[in-house]
């Protein structure tokens, strides 16, 4: 059973990690996700974007099920995404 004073204890605490409060600072943080690249979506790219879709419907094959082509993209995306990362560590690894 939780006790009065850790109630109070863990509301105090919660109140100093709720992320960025002024509108400078959430500008300031707002865009750290996409710094290296690797959060932004594949449609950001058109030539990966058709890679991935082809994979898929290679993947997929004749199957035109929802989960099936769900899984399918799953599957194309998985295989690109260890390229993708080796990409960008070497561009992180060049501006430093």
């Amino acid at each position: 059973m939780t006790t009065d004073r850790q109630i109070a204890a863990n509301r105090r605490n919660a109140r100093k990690s709720t992320g960025p409060q002024t509108p400078g600072a959430k500008k300031r943080t707002s865009g750290k996700a996409l710094r290296h690249g690797l959060a932004t979506s594949y449609a950001a790219n058109p030539a990966e974007a058709a890679m991935i879709d082809q994979l898929t419907e290679q993947i997929a094959g004749s199957r035109k099920e929802r989960l099936a082509l769900a899984l399918a993209r799953d599957a194309a995306v998985a295989q690109f995404d260890p390229a993708r990362v080796g990409r960008v560590k070497a561009e992180l690894i060049r501006q430093s």
